[in-house]
């Protein structure tokens, strides 16, 4: 069966054939994951899984108002806003590892934040979650909303925990291989 006709069948209703003329891509060749300059909109299509693997998207990623119960096939990278809320989430595991905007991820069965992006440069939503902590949380560069019933205290504690992480740097598709020693900050 063709790939595309597979998504079409999983995710009812979505032409992936269609929608992906419309983008402004690239296909990596080794893993046949999908760079996308620009946003990416999916919300509101009643996807049950993000139906492509991305590698990197330069604007926003909008998969929120789904029924999506896994965010594999995420990009990496995501250059904008990266909004994942109203859906059946119960994990971050393959979100995106940077996300240069807002991050925002609430409404949803969520019971931890392991497996989220490892940095956001804008807010991190994350309110009306069933978190039992704050461990996982990003090194978050805007505001940070969680619920209520953790204290200014453990948002700090736990945000000192993320700052204090090292990261691998994410190359896009158009940077030369770095020096292994160049790769660490």
């Amino acid at each position: 069966m063709d790939p595309l006709t597979k998504i079409y069948l999983e995710n009812v209703g979505f032409d992936a054939k269609d929608w992906l003329k419309a983008q402004d891509y690239k296909i990596n060749k080794e893993d046949g994951s999908i760079f996308i300059e620009g946003d990416v909109k999916l919300w509101g299509l009643k996807l049950t899984k993000i139906p492509f693997n991305f590698s990197e998207v330069t604007g926003d990623f909008e998969c929120e108002y789904n029924r999506l119960e896994s965010l594999v096939g995420c990009p990496r990278t995501v250059g904008g806003d990266f909004l994942c809320h109203e859906n059946k989430l119960t994990t971050l595991e393959g979100a995106p590892r940077t996300v240069g905007g807002k991050f925002v991820c609430t409404n949803m069965y969520l019971t931890s934040l392991k497996g989220g992006p490892e940095i956001v440069g804008g807010d991190f939503f994350c309110r009306y979650d069933a978190l039992k902590s704050l461990d996982g949380l990003p090194d978050v560069r805007g505001k940070i909303i969680v619920p209520e019933k953790f204290s200014e205290e453990d948002i700090a504690k736990a945000l000192e925990t993320a700052r204090n992480r090292k990261y691998v740097k994410t190359l896009s598709y158009d940077d030369e291989m770095p020096d292994v020693a160049d790769i660490f900050d």
